[in-house]
């Protein structure tokens, strides 16, 4: 029975997974009359993994308490200090769920052998057709809209810095299960395929690509005293790539500054600190669109902070991000839409919520993704740990790819994948290689 169980299960997430992946292509380019569905299938789709993590968390622990803190302190600051009604309440929740439910859901199919090799199994195979159908969407999309935000690949418009990480996520977690660490460059040129379906995150103007290329290539490398050299030998080649995706998009950017020069870089990241909030309003108002640079709104913050008191410790209460649509928005939200219009860094995202609470239960929630293993795999993989350590720190100050179920579900999945059998000292260390994909 319990068998069964954890099929259906498994089955559910996969179907989940797969709607909530290609809903935004299909209505952006398909059937744009479906838009009307988005909000109460998504709602449904939320509620779906909140239950299959109720259903599971009983054997990941950690996850369990992570999760019940969570809910405890966004309940007490959401609706009893801010006021906020219990629906506001539960819309602001959903943002969380992916990131808070995904991961005892993977630890479920992790915690037996019979489990973890059927979810691996699908999972790997899922991951594949995944890259294959982002380069298809992306491709169509650069030569529709050319190269820009548009290009969020199956995952719709305003998605380019979502697919973009996912994109990398999966490729070098394939990857790296295929890499001969003892033959490190023909093995990479046998699994050419997986490198070649990182071309469309330089068609969608993505600038985090351009930092997560070199990550990408060195920690493929194992993590060892010949690693200096490997690296040398490596940078001819994530040169190479680096220009081909600069000429790729200042072909389409004609007209702007060169994407790598420190003019672009410091307009992007920076702005105009004078008056961003004028700036911002204008634009709102004129354009029906603002975004500010993401590391200016960390500056901005003061602001927020001053004009009002009292929310550093807990926040304004989640769903500040939410409603427009079927649900009313915050005050704060009508107050500051020139601040969080646009793209937040997540690490704000969870501040202006729930403040430094928040981000103390932020920080506690990774280390529960990253310290807890299946019961038998108790090794790490240290290269593709790290690789993900560096995803978050990029996410935190970049962009709120954690806000969302897209990026959260390969997170946690592969975290929770990620750890290797425990061997006896004795036993080899080498990870195992696997045929070419």
């Amino acid at each position: 029975m319990s068998n069964d169980k954890a099929g259906i299960y498994q089955r559910v997430l996969f179907t989940v997974f797969w709607v909530i992946a290609t809903f935004g292509f299909v209505n952006d380019e398909i059937l744009p009359f479906i838009s009307s569905l988005r909000s109460p299938l998504f709602f449904l789709l939320d509620f779906t993994i909140v239950g299959l993590g109720l259903l599971t968390m009983r054997e990941s622990r950690w996850a369990m308490v992570s999760i019940g803190i969570f809910t405890l302190l966004s309940l007490l600051v959401t609706v009893i200090l801010n006021g906020y009604s219990l629906l506001f309440y539960i819309n602001g929740y959903r943002e969380f769920v992916g990131i808070a439910y995904f991961f005892p859901i993977i630890r479920y199919f992790n915690n037996t052998e019979e489990r973890r090799a059927r979810f691996v199994r699908a999972f790997d195979k899922n991951l594949y057709i995944f890259l294959v159908i982002q380069a298809l969407c992306i491709t169509f999309q650069f030569f529709k809209y050319g190269a820009g935000d548009q290009g969020g690949g199956s995952f719709g418009q305003n998605y380019s810095g979502v697919v973009s990480l996912s994109i990398y996520a999966v490729s070098f977690y394939l990857m790296q299960k295929r890499v001969d660490r003892n033959d490190f460059f023909n093995s990479l040129w046998a699994n050419k395929s997986l490198i070649f379906l990182l071309y469309p995150t330089f068609l969608n103007e993505t600038k985090v690509s351009f930092l997560l290329l070199p990550l990408y290539f060195f920690l493929l490398m194992p993590i060892d005293r010949k690693m200096f050299m490997r690296i040398v030998i490596s940078v001819p080649i994530v040169a190479v790539v680096f220009l081909l995706g600069d000429i790729v998009y200042s072909s389409q950017e004609s007209g702007k500054n060169d994407f790598l020069s420190k003019e672009y870089l410091t307009e992007y990241l920076i702005g105009d600190i004078e008056d961003p909030e004028g700036d911002a309003q204008y634009n709102l108002e004129e354009n029906s669109a603002t975004d500010l640079p993401r590391y200016l709104k960390f500056v901005l913050m003061q602001q927020l902070d001053a004009e009002h008191p009292g929310h550093v410790l807990t926040g304004f209460g989640v769903g500040q991000f939410k409603g427009g649509s079927h649900m009313e928005r915050s005050s704060l939200a009508d107050e500051y839409d020139w601040l969080f219009f646009g793209t937040m860094p997540y690490a704000l995202h969870v501040y202006i919520q729930l403040g430094v609470l928040g981000l103390l239960w932020m920080v506690f929630n990774f280390w529960v993704m990253f310290t807890e293993h299946p019961v038998g795999y108790g090794r790490r993989n240290k290269n593709l740990q790290l690789f993900f350590v560096l995803v978050v720190l990029i996410v935190l100050v970049y962009n709120e790819a954690f806000r969302g179920p897209e990026f959260s579900f390969f997170f946690a999945s592969i975290l929770a994948t990620s750890w290797l059998k425990t061997e006896p000292a004795a036993a080899s260390q080498s990870t195992p290689v696997l045929k070419p994909a």
